[in-house]
Order: structure tokens, then sequence, then C-alpha cells
């Protein structure tokens, strides 16, 4: 019982590290999407 707890409890940080890195990725590169384009259309 405590052994799947704690195994339960790092796989849920490792998700929620994955997820943060992915949304930094994603919104990181929107954004230099919509500079890049921003200054292409200028």
């Amino acid at each position: 019982m405590i052994d799947e707890y704690i195994t339960l409890r790092i796989m849920f940080e490792m998700f929620k590290d994955a997820l943060a890195f992915i949304a930094a990725v994603v919104g990181l590169g929107c954004w230099a999407y919509y500079k890049f384009w921003r200054g292409k259309r200028k």
C-alpha cells in the first residue's frame, strides 16, 4: 500500500513536470511564431 502510494506520487510529480515543460515549450513557440509573423508582415 505504501509502495503503491509512493510510486503514484512519483508518477504524478513526473507527469506534472512534463506537463509544465510542454506548456512552456508551446508557449514559447507560439510567442516566437507570433513575433516572427508580426515582424514579417511589417
